[in-house]
C-alpha cells in the first residue's frame, strides 16, 4: 500500500497565476492624499496595532534576545501547553502556524486539490482564494443574502 498525498505538487504555472500580496498603504501616504494629519489618523488594516507593541510583549522580547541564535521548538510544545491550559482542551488537538494565513493554507492542502470546488463569502478574508488556487482547485465566491447576510449554499 502507497500513501500518496491527496494534493498534487503545485505548478508553475498556478504560483505564476497568484498575484503577490499587497500591502495597506503607509499612514504618511493617506495623510498626504488626503491633506490629513498623521497623527489623527488610525489604521485598521493590514492587521497592525494602532496602539503599538505592548510592554509586555517588549519584556517577552527583552527576554527571548539570548536565545535568538537557536531554532523555536517547531511543535510550539510550552505553547501548546499554555493554550491546552487556558481552553480546557489535550494539546494535540492545537496546530499552530505563522498567522492564519499558514493555518489556512495547511487546511486547503489537506482537503482539497485539482478539480474540487471550494466555496467561500465574497467578503471573506484574500487567502481563502489564493489558497484554493495554489491546490489547483475551483474558487466559487458566493455573496451574502440581503436579510441576515448569511449564506445560501444552494446557489451553488
Amino acid at each position: 500500500m502507497t500513501n500518496q498525498s491527496k494534493t498534487p505538487a503545485i505548478g508553475l504555472d498556478q504560483v505564476k497565476a497568484i498575484a503577490p500580496y499587497v500591502g495597506g498603504r503607509p499612514i504618511s501616504a493617506v495623510a498626504r492624499e488626503f491633506g490629513l494629519v498623521e497623527d489623527r489618523i488610525i489604521k485598521l488594516a493590514s492587521n497592525e496595532n494602532p496602539l503599538g507593541i505592548p510592554e509586555s510583549a517588549k519584556r517577552a522580547m527583552a527576554d527571548a534576545i539570548a536565545d535568538l541564535g537557536r531554532y523555536p521548538d517547531s511543535n510550539g510544545f510550552e505553547l501548546k501547553a499554555a493554550i491546552s491550559r487556558k481552553i480546557h482542551v489535550p494539546s494535540d488537538w492545537l496546530t499552530l502556524g505563522n498567522g492564519s494565513n499558514d493555518i489556512l493554507e495547511l487546511t486547503t492542502r489537506a482537503v482539497a486539490q485539482g478539480g474540487d470546488e471550494v466555496i467561500f463569502s465574497k467578503h471573506a478574508f484574500a487567502v481563502y482564494p489564493l489558497a484554493t488556487q495554489a491546490v489547483g482547485a475551483k474558487a466559487v465566491e458566493i455573496n451574502a443574502k440581503p436579510t441576515d447576510l448569511g449564506h445560501d449554499l444552494m446557489v451553488c
